[in-house]
């Protein structure tokens, strides 16, 4: 395989030509113990417990009225931060 620091490099070069957005960070506000909200009041996060799944985290995009399951705080955080979300990027691909 080709040296390390190529392969960052072809890596970062593929990024770049694929054109994706970069994510966003948003500022997030504590309510209280186990529930946050997006300060632009697009996303909240609550700490659920259910018999299924746990102890874990939900995410609820008020924009598109889905809601995602997650195990932790920061992975609820990084979704609503647009590393995830691929469904709005294939719109504004579409959209262009």
């Amino acid at each position: 395989p080709p040296p390390l620091n190529e392969q960052i490099r072809a890596a970062a070069n593929r990024a770049v030509k694929q054109d994706a957005p970069a994510p966003t960070r948003l500022k997030w506000i504590r309510e209280e113990a186990g529930s946050y909200h997006s300060e632009d009041g697009r996303f909240d996060i609550i700490n659920v417990y259910d018999r299924m799944l746990g102890d874990h985290w939900r995410l609820w995009d008020r924009k598109t009225d889905q809601t995602y399951e997650k195990d932790t705080l920061q992975e609820c955080k990084w979704v609503a931060e647009g590393h995830i979300l691929p469904y709005e990027r294939q719109e504004a691909v579409e959209g262009r």
